[in-house]
């Protein structure tokens, strides 16, 4: 891939160490193949995903968020 083709994406430190450690757990070799699983899931799952579901990971991202900026 050539470098003008990357793009970074910023994320904070503590997500950055959850990307890490499901690098480690799903044994990917980089963020892009993270995130392209994580994608991969969501489109897998998201037409039967029901709205308690949806509200349920809402809540959890909104948790991770806050506990990250205390």
């Amino acid at each position: 891939m050539k470098d003008e083709e990357r793009k970074s994406v910023k994320v904070n430190k503590d997500i950055k160490n959850i990307l890490q450690s499901l690098k480690v757990k799903l044994n990917l070799s980089n963020e892009s193949e993270i995130i392209a699983y994580l994608y991969a899931i969501y489109e897998n799952h998201y037409p039967r995903i029901t709205l308690p579901e949806h509200e349920k990971a809402m809540k959890r991202v909104e948790d991770i968020h806050n506990q990250l900026s205390i």
